[in-house]
């Protein structure tokens, strides 16, 4: 069996090393190239995917999240019209298992965290909370955007 060297394990640490500053640089050239690829729109949509909104839970093995995406200005308005909707459903319960069903088709769309949000296994509870955490925490988003931009 053949023993490494001091100075073989230095040259292999030297060739590991631009190797990895290779990667980064080469990175670096496949970001700058999808800059200039995508529009406006584009980065506006992909900031909106890569934004997540966490709702956290707890159960007898501890603390977890389920995750969704920030809301397009369409999609919160549709979320606030099945809000509504839910409301003045009041006591109908067909109703409201109709407008229940919506809101699990809506956060089946945004949803992040893999989950069948049709299952009607599926704990309502848990449902209202991600829905109603979602259309808060983006609209609070908004704020504090707008808030920044006259701030400047």
């Amino acid at each position: 069996m053949a023993l490494i060297t001091k100075e073989q394990r230095e040259l292999e640490m030297k060739d590991r090393a631009a190797v990895e500053e290779e990667f980064k640089a080469m990175e670096i050239d496949i970001k700058q190239e999808l800059i200039k690829n995508l529009s406006i729109r584009d980065r506006l949509m992909r900031r909106l995917r890569h934004s997540r909104i966490p709702s956290f839970f707890k159960d007898d093995l501890g603390e977890f999240k389920i995750e969704t995406r920030m809301l397009t200005g369409e999609e919160r308005e549709s979320a606030i019209d099945l809000n509504r909707a839910l409301i003045e459903a009041g006591n109908d319960l067909l109703k409201t298992r109709e407008t229940m069903k919506k809101i699990r088709e809506f956060l089946a769309t945004v949803s992040v965290t893999p989950i069948d949000w049709l299952d009607p296994q599926l704990s309502e509870d848990v449902i209202m909370i991600v829905f109603l955490n979602t259309i808060a925490r983006t609209t609070r988003s908004l704020m504090e955007e707008i808030d920044k931009f006259r701030a400047e």
